[in-house]
């Protein structure tokens, strides 16, 4: 049956609308199901989940998951569960099999096969994700396998590269089956060729040798060689283009494949921003870009969240990432050192999402960045957080949370907006590979000067109340600012002849503001003018001194009184 992603109510096909593909897909899985815990879950789903998905309150296994084939879509259901639209972009694009898919969506729970469902037991790959890239140097992996009776005695792992190989066999299911595979000795590769597969036995010697398979590449090295130029040092406008772009990937690799930037203003040190009582304390540390750091001590400190620092400093409206740089002291724990996530509203509104093993850090006391993509359509009201809840299962290091653009296809020459301000910006450059490996920071600087008055006047309005009207209009200046306090008008009731002294109005924000605000101009005294012949005037300065004006006829029409 198919079922439709309409948002208000979800229909079921009729006989005439099923389909090959998902009759055959519901023979194969006949009499499956999804269980945490031992039992039924209640399977929430929806058409686009968007990314993350939502965490539902009460349902253990219905946690917030990163899910990037769905990265920017607009949220079209209760985003609880599974996607279906991610759901298809995962077989389609990266050829996950339904084992994998349901354990993405679902937290924690296994995929069981009816009492009626066969000798043979089933199994797939459920981790590392299928047709990515691993940037640490060991690879957990986790399988789903069930039997119908005798229940599951033994899973064999193996990894091909050019010849097949057991890893382990792991013989206690009682917390799952997986295994870890070291692969510091292998050598890094150019595609996702190496397949991790499955041997599943029951207690009756039954064996599933046609698992669902999961392939991945190795990629530990980050692009290094970064170049990149802004050749002029002084500027009078805000946006700049970045020219001789270009990084090197060593081989074999990934390759490198994105860029992104950032500017001065978009990073926040570990140790400045919030945290819960208990959870760690500022240290020096070498490593450290800045020589301190913010450090939670297993077994010392107990968990908590870093969070912080509540900002408005990015413009809402675009997608970003942010790059939060850890180290740990245990690469080789399976449990969740730490939950990474952007949020806004308090809280309340979840951005971005990740999870960290131990296992995802390529070495011991080493610091490496990793990424949280997060769409802010709109600002929220609170100021955006980057939070980094420390587990207490491993001693964890933050040393700073940068945010860049959303990443973009490498080019030799870009255009990039500076922050808003006068004086000396930074640019930051960041170059990722196909893996998700990102480069040391490289910087670029020019002086912004402000050579220009305000500017981008529009939506000018007015209405009536009684013998006068107010009228406003918005304005912004892009460099020094708007000075709010200069805002002023005038008025003229013959086309521009002669004009009245110039009265204050009032206009949003605060002065230094390079936003969009709004002048307005209350209680013009228009009278009873000619209906084309009303002229108002606005005028306001940047904080440099440059003044701006605009003139805006006001078409008031009288209608005659009819008496009777």
């Amino acid at each position: 049956w198919d079922v439709s992603d309409w948002t208000d109510y979800q229909v079921m096909g009729s006989e005439s609308e099923q389909h090959s593909r998902s009759d055959a897909a519901t023979d194969i899985t006949e009499g499956q199901y999804i269980a945490y815990q031992g039992e039924v879950i209640k399977a929430f789903y929806s058409a686009e989940n968007g990314c993350p998905t939502r965490s539902a309150a009460g349902y253990d296994y219905i946690q917030a998951v990163d899910d990037p084939v769905s990265f920017g879509q607009e949220r079209r259901g209760h985003g609880w569960g599974m996607s279906q639209w991610g759901a298809r972009r995962w077989a389609e694009w990266h050829g996950w099999g339904y084992q994998q898919i349901l354990t993405h969506y679902y937290t924690g729970v296994t995929i069981e096969l009816p009492g009626t469902g066969g000798p043979v037991p089933i199994g797939g790959v459920t981790l590392p994700w299928s047709d990515f890239f691993v940037t640490s140097n060991r690879v957990y992996v986790v399988a789903n396998a069930s039997d119908e009776a005798s229940g599951v005695s033994a899973v064999g792992f193996y990894a091909m590269t050019d010849t097949a190989a057991l890893l382990v066999t792991d013989t206690v299911g009682d917390d799952g089956w997986s295994a870890v595979w070291d692969v510091a000795a292998l050598s890094d590769t150019t595609s996702t060729g190496i397949t991790l597969s499955l041997l599943v036995a029951d207690g009756e010697g039954n064996v599933q040798s046609q698992a669902e398979t999961a392939h991945i590449g190795l990629d530990r090295q980050p692009p290094t060689g970064t170049m990149a130029a802004i050749h002029d040092a002084y500027t009078d406008t805000i946006t700049v283009t970045l020219s001789s772009l270009s990084a090197a990937d060593a081989g074999p690799g990934s390759g490198v494949q994105m860029m992104a930037f950032s500017n001065d203003g978009w990073a926040w040190e570990g140790e400045d921003l919030h945290h819960e009582d208990g959870s760690g304390g500022q240290v020096d540390d070498e490593d450290a870009l800045n020589g301190k750091a913010w450090r939670g001590l297993a077994g010392t400190h107990s968990a908590g969240v870093w969070y912080g620092p509540y900002t408005y400093d990015l413009p809402p409206g675009h997608a970003y990432r942010a790059y939060f740089r850890l180290k740990t002291n245990n690469v080789i724990t399976t449990a969740e050192v730490a939950m990474l996530d952007v949020v806004d509203n308090g809280g309340t509104r979840l951005l971005g999402l990740r999870r960290l093993r131990g296992t995802d850090f390529r070495a011991s006391g080493i610091y490496q960045e990793f990424p949280v993509d997060f769409n802010y359509t709109d600002a929220g009201t609170a100021g955006l957080e980057f939070r980094t809840a420390f587990r207490s299962t491993a001693d964890l290091y933050l040393d700073r949370v940068l945010i860049v653009g959303y990443p973009t296809n490498v080019v030799t020459n870009v255009q990039w907006r500076l922050a808003p301000g006068e004086g000396l910006k930074i640019v930051t450059v960041k170059f990722i590979d196909g893996a998700g490996n990102v480069s040391a920071d490289l910087t670029s600087t020019v002086t912004l000067s402000d050579t220009s008055p305000p500017t981008g006047w529009r939506d000018f309005a007015w209405w009536r109340g009684g013998s006068t009207i107010t009228a406003t209009v918005c304005v912004l200046d892009e460099i020094s600012g708007l000075n709010v306090d200069s805002a002023h008008y005038r008025f003229s009731t013959d086309g521009g002849e002669a004009w009245s002294d110039w009265d204050m109005a009032t206009c949003t924000g605060i002065s230094g503001t390079a936003e969009i605000q709004t002048i307005t101009a209350s209680g013009v005294p228009f009278g009873q003018p000619r209906e084309m012949a009303n002229r108002i005037e606005f005028q306001i300065a940047d904080m440099k001194g440059h003044t701006s004006t605009a003139i805006y006829t006001v078409h008031i029409l009288y209608l005659p009184l009819v008496m009777k």
